[in-house]
């Protein structure tokens, strides 16, 4: 018991320090000039990557943003926020960070343009939107539909996932899995990650099936919840860390605003292996 409180308390002050040290970078880069979409989108994006952070750090228990007298200790609220994070993550990896040429990136930002134009189109239409606001995104479409087509990297694409793209079936080009490959991390044990967290978020079998055992997913503090969150919390601070060192690449300088304990929360901590144990799900 009190080595699973260690070392859940490491974590959290582990987190709390990246985040703090993560606002400190987000608010140094505010109001600088973007050179590029990518930068300027790089700075939305870690914005929410650090927003998303502080979330996390107002529901974890004896976080020092928690009174200890609300303290709930819900595994799933948790992996909710921190599968957010992750997908924000290989957003801003995507769009900002992987090094293409300009047609590629072309690519991508007018695939991103169409998917939104498209599911904003749907959720209008849900909505009761008349037709003239409805063929006012199909025209949009029609446009972006027309730039991809006109691209040269789109063009090199095989068909079927042109279609799949034309068709707003996608967000992305690349998969998940081509996407962690290329960030250099190991996609099974990622896969795994996303898995477990998926299964809180949508409320699968293996998220509720042992509820009430040994207290879990009563909100009452127990060990197995606890070394979840400590796995989660780990996880979160690993993508923001790297995040962090991705922001002060594109905008070199920004990490002169990081006080010493900043500093060591980005360059002085080993990156982590991100390990649950098997029998702990």
């Amino acid at each position: 018991m009190a080595l699973i409180d260690n070392k859940y308390i490491e974590s959290l002050i582990l987190f709390d320090s990246t985040v703090s040290a993560a606002t400190a970078i987000s608010q140094e880069v505010a109001g600088r000039p973007s050179p590029t979409s990518a930068h300027y989108y790089a700075s939305v994006l870690f914005t929410r990557l650090c927003t998303n952070g502080v979330s996390l750090l107002y529901i974890a228990p004896r976080s020092r943003l928690v009174k200890p007298e609300f303290e709930h200790w819900d595994f799933a609220a948790i992996a909710s926020l921190v599968r957010n994070l992750i997908e924000c993550y290989l957003t801003f990896y995507y769009l900002c960070v992987d090094t293409i040429a300009q047609d590629e990136w072309d690519c991508r930002w007018n695939l991103f343009n169409l998917h939104d134009c498209q599911r904003r189109r749907k959720l209008f239409e849900h909505f009761g939107s008349s037709q003239e606001e409805l063929a006012a995104w199909d025209e949009q479409a029609k446009d972006l539909k027309e730039r991809l087509t006109s691209n040269p990297f789109f063009c090199s694409l095989n068909r079927q996932l042109q279609a799949d793209c034309l068709k707003a079936k996608k967000a992305f080009i690349l998969s998940r899995d081509d996407l962690i490959a290329r960030m250099g991390l190991n996609v099974s044990k990622i896969r795994g990650y996303y898995l477990l967290l998926s299964s809180q978020v949508h409320s699968y079998p293996l998220g509720f099936y042992r509820t009430g055992e040994g207290g879990r997913g009563r909100g009452i503090e127990n060990d197995v919840e606890k070394r979840h969150i400590e796995w989660a919390l780990t996880s979160a601070k690993f993508f923001l860390q790297r995040a962090s060192k991705e922001m002060i690449s594109l905008f070199p300088g920004s990490e002169s605003c990081l006080s010493a304990q900043g500093r060591e929360a980005l360059f002085g901590l080993p990156e982590d292996d991100l390990g649950i144990t098997r029998t702990s799900c």
